[in-house]
């Protein structure tokens, strides 16, 4: 996808470079070039905060790993059953998993383990 913006990017710089002196097209171009770049970044910023584990995530994921119910692991964390539940949904869902075997593998690949 960024080689597409960047694509894209590239083509509104030569078309601005050849638009002359036709000011209000050059400015109309750079206020799409400008939303273009503010998109991409809004995007990366959604798709990082969609993949990154929080530290209450990882502290759940390490106590997954120990093979610990969720009922254990709300007691050692202090925290109610329903909320280490939403944490190990939470951490299936940013690893693209639906079971905890395949959680823990998944992390173990990607060093979060």
């Amino acid at each position: 996808m960024q080689g597409d913006i960047a694509s894209i990017t590239h083509s509104l710089d030569e078309v601005i470079g050849r638009s002359g002196t036709l000011a209000h097209t050059r400015q109309s171009l750079r206020g799409i070039q400008d939303q273009l770049n503010f998109l991409v970044r809004k995007l990366d910023f959604v798709k990082q905060d969609e993949t990154t584990l929080t530290a209450k995530e990882h502290e759940v994921l390490n106590l997954l790993a120990t093979a610990k119910t969720a009922r254990e692991i709300s007691s050692t964390l202090v925290l109610s059953i329903a909320t280490v539940k939403t944490h190990i949904g939470a951490i299936y869902k940013k690893l693209g998993v639906r079971s905890r075997s395949a959680a823990i593998n998944e992390a173990r690949r990607l060093g979060l383990l």
